[in-house]
């Protein structure tokens, strides 16, 4: 060939040169089949987008629902907290490779914040004495201002006092032995978990620690569901 036309030979070597990609190969989890690695990088949003269209729907559906509760309103304020509180925890989570890592930060604080005001608004929704009312929101406020006063294991009991009587208003009002899964799951679990988590840095923990949140969760929608054959 004259000059200026590649050679056959220059051709095929290009060819052969493959496409190095920057992005994560294998998966996010080791030992999980799925999602891949890439799945942040592809899907940044969808966790996101998934946890409002969430909220969206539920509150629609729940503010027409259980009228026989005397603050009603408040309840599908209680698991748009918990969703905002989850929404919270995922952004975090970006900021670590989504690897657990124990630290204080706006999102984490935003994470409590949200979750002490969610379980708050679910504790009030069935308390008609203003005064207990008032004292429960007081607490929440506490737990939500002592995070950056003085440290978040502070702040965490304050949400152990929310949860202790969140507790006692439910069994008060509902008496359903169904109950007993949120502080199985919500409570006993989760604190079992992170504590495992945080001694041995093993990731496995921390992927539990979202079914068991899940669970207590549902947990609070079905006792609402079985109350209303009760009470009507």
């Amino acid at each position: 060939m004259s000059k200026g036309f590649a050679t056959d030979n220059l051709i095929s070597k290009k060819s052969k040169k493959k496409v190095i990609s920057n992005e994560p190969q294998g998966r996010l989890i080791s030992w999980s089949p799925w999602p891949p690695a890439n799945f942040q990088t592809r899907y940044p949003a969808f966790p996101f987008v998934l946890t409002i269209l969430i909220i969206v729907l539920g509150q629609w559906y729940l503010s027409n629902k259980f009228k026989h509760i005397s603050k009603n309103k408040l309840i599908p304020f209680g698991f748009i907290f918990l969703g905002l509180a989850s929404i919270s925890e995922m952004i975090d989570h970006t900021q670590t490779s989504w690897i657990y890592v124990d630290h204080s930060s706006l999102f984490n604080w935003l994470f409590y914040s949200f979750l002490s005001l969610g379980l708050t608004c679910l504790s009030i929704s069935v308390i008609k004495n203003k005064f207990i009312q008032k004292t429960n929101f007081c607490i929440s406020l506490c737990s939500i201002i002592s995070y950056f006063l003085f440290d978040k294991t502070i702040a965490l009991l304050f949400q152990v006092i929310i949860s202790i009587l969140l507790i006692i208003n439910w069994q008060r009002v509902f008496k359903d032995w169904l109950f007993i899964l949120y502080p199985i799951f919500g409570i006993f679990f989760t604190t079992f978990f992170g504590t495992r988590l945080s001694i041995s840095d093993d990731q496995f923990w921390h992927v539990l620690i979202g079914p068991s949140g899940t669970i207590s969760v549902l947990t609070f929608y079905l006792v609402l569901k079985r109350s209303d054959k009760k009470f009507t």
